[in-house]
């Protein structure tokens, strides 16, 4: 049995790296570091589960499970209600 891996970036890694699994996909390097914080994409699996196979690296499906970011807009301006301004001392 070979070795349990739980992390997109060990399966990076034992795939030969950032640059290497890009080129496997045809895709930016920079698309692959990405994963390595966001996960796998479960659409990588049909091409990565095979080589990490071939590798006996063991994996469960949550490793093709992509972690999503509560995307939280920017503030636009002050959005409390603001007070009246008071009456001005002189007339």
């Amino acid at each position: 049995m070979g070795r349990k891996i739980d992390t997109a970036g060990q399966a990076i890694d034992y795939l030969g790296g950032t640059a290497k699994v890009a080129a496997l996909f045809g895709i930016d390097p920079r698309i692959i570091s990405n994963w390595r914080f966001r996960g796998l994409p479960p659409d990588t699996y049909a091409v990565m589960a095979p080589a990490l196979q071939a590798r006996g690296v063991v994996f469960g499906p949550e490793l093709f499970r992509q972690r999503m970011q509560k995307i939280v807009p920017p503030p636009y301006g002050d959005r409390r209600k603001r007070q009246p301004k008071a009456p001005s001392p002189t007339p």
